[in-house]
């Protein structure tokens, strides 16, 4: 059976209160660390780990009594975006550490969270 994926985000939740997504503004990463590759005079000779950052950055709704202030200094926190097609990216230990700029004309704000692990759970 082919597999099927369908675009989109159907909740984000923070330590498990979801919240509304301005659609098509959700990304992230759930990545640890990245390869730099590393080349000699005349070959690759081999690759430079880095340690990352796991994040998820995305635009919510300031409806639904959101509020940004009780986001500030956050950390320890559970961040989780599930997709329609059922994927899950999941965030432990993150912090909040986007600067909270809102955007009054369609109701929106930027959040961005950053954490110590990341993790995907793909559907079935």
């Amino acid at each position: 059976m082919a597999a099927t994926f369908q675009a989109g985000v159907s909740r984000f939740t923070i330590n498990g209160v979801s919240w509304r997504v301005k659609a098509g503004t959700c990304n992230g990463s759930v990545l640890e660390k990245k390869l730099e590759a590393m080349m000699g005079p005349t070959s690759l000779n081999g690759f430079k780990v880095t340690a990352i950052a796991p994040y998820i950055e995305l635009d919510v709704s300031l409806a639904d009594n959101f509020s940004v202030k009780a986001l500030e200094g956050l950390t320890g926190a559970l961040v989780t975006v599930e997709t329609r097609s059922g994927a899950q990216y999941i965030i432990t230990n993150a912090g909040y550490t986007a600067d909270g700029a809102a955007a009054f004309e369609d109701g929106t704000v930027k959040l961005k969270f950053e954490g110590e692990t990341g993790r995907e759970v793909l559907p079935l």
